[in-house]
């Protein structure tokens, strides 16, 4: 049988064990405090996200597509003008070439008829 010395010793033996659970405890809970923290800051960024997604379908991409659009009609606009353009250049090559004939044609018809 035990007498209480025994026991007195086994309890002695137990108290660092006991010290430990209360510190683990205390842990715990500091540690289910901080996980609470950190649920909450989730939930911030899942709310900052959703927000940010909701910006980006409904103001950002209409935005992209409005310029996009536009970009288009501008670009067609251009080609248009490129197309203008190359047609000028084209008309006067024919005037520089028209107005070398005509003054063929006069140096030559001054050649037949000289006026002096």
């Amino acid at each position: 049988m035990l007498d209480k010395n025994d026991l007195q010793a086994i309890n002695n033996l137990l108290q660092p064990l006991r010290d430990n659970l209360d510190y683990m405890k205390t842990e715990m809970g500091s540690m289910k405090t901080e996980m609470g923290s950190m649920k909450a800051d989730i939930n911030d960024l899942k709310r900052t996200v959703s927000g940010i997604q909701l910006h980006l379908e409904n103001t950002t991409d209409k935005n992209i597509r409005i310029i996009a659009e536009n970009h288009l009609a501008l670009s067609h606009k251009l080609d248009d003008v490129l197309k203008l353009k190359t047609e000028r250049n084209l008309f006067e090559i024919r005037l520089n070439c028209v107005e070398n004939d005509t003054r063929e044609i006069k140096a030559f018809l001054a050649n037949l008829h000289p006026t002096a």
